[in-house]
């Protein structure tokens, strides 16, 4: 289970909130934490002006991997809804990434 691995999280030690919206700063420590020994190969980057915090850490390896892109050249905008687009094309690319990787 993702829970039991880690990877997902809850919004507290006993709350899930299922319902509940997810910034682009959690989809980003969601991925990094799938991945956190593949990205270890990558330099880490951070362009954006606007991060900093728990999700930074993740949010500088994915944008060292390609991964990460920002709703502007210096701004990632963490503190905002991801919306379904841009998280199907974030994980798109994890996913490239990942079976690159593992060629």
């Amino acid at each position: 289970m993702s829970s039991d691995a880690g990877i997902i999280n809850g919004t507290s030690p006993s709350t899930f909130d299922p319902g509940g919206s997810v910034t682009r700063a959690q989809f980003a420590s969601l991925l990094d934490r799938t991945s956190t020994e593949i990205l270890a190969g990558y330099p880490d980057a951070n362009p954006f002006d606007d991060v900093s915090g728990p999700h930074a850490p993740a949010i500088t390896r994915l944008a060292g991997a390609g991964i990460i892109k920002g709703t502007s050249a210096t701004t990632y905008g963490p503190g905002e809804d991801i919306n379904r687009a841009q998280a199907a094309s974030l994980f798109v690319r994890w996913l490239e990434d990942q079976a690159i990787r593992m060629r």
